[in-house]
């Protein structure tokens, strides 16, 4: 039995595996069946690759079911095969905003959000400590 029949993974869920070395980031792709996936990658934007390309020797962390009608699960599979060839974007388009774009959440992502909230703490930090001449 094989990954998609033991976790009953259909066309249209959301897949996500460890991307880091130390497991601090995520990687997402939406399973579009016959053991493919599309996912939004840094180098080469949205495109479609073999579910062994995602999981890249990693395991598969957890499973964001798509949860609308098998109608809406076809559509939003068709909705990601129209968007291979779309740029990726660290802060505003990553690979989860492209899961949650194409499974209806918006196109957000709580990686980018912790990111841009590391980065300006430590901003924030950086000018107090200038500021205050110490």
């Amino acid at each position: 039995m094989n990954i998609i029949q033991m976790n009953n993974i259909k066309p249209g869920d959301g897949l996500v595996r460890s991307k880091s070395f130390l497991g601090l980031i995520d990687h997402y792709g939406l399973y579009v069946g016959q053991s493919k996936v599309i996912e939004n990658h840094p180098l080469h934007g949205v495109r479609l690759i073999t579910l062994a390309e995602f999981l890249d020797g990693r395991q598969l962390l957890r499973i964001k079911r798509y949860t609308g009608s098998e109608w809406s699960r076809s559509n939003a599979v068709n909705k990601a095969h129209r968007m291979i060839g779309t740029r990726y974007d660290v802060l505003d388009f990553n690979c989860e905003h492209f899961v949650n774009h194409i499974h209806n959440i918006g196109v957000k992502s709580n990686q980018a959000d912790v990111a841009r909230g590391l980065f300006f703490g430590v901003l924030a930090i950086g000018f107090i400590a200038a500021i205050s001449g110490d």
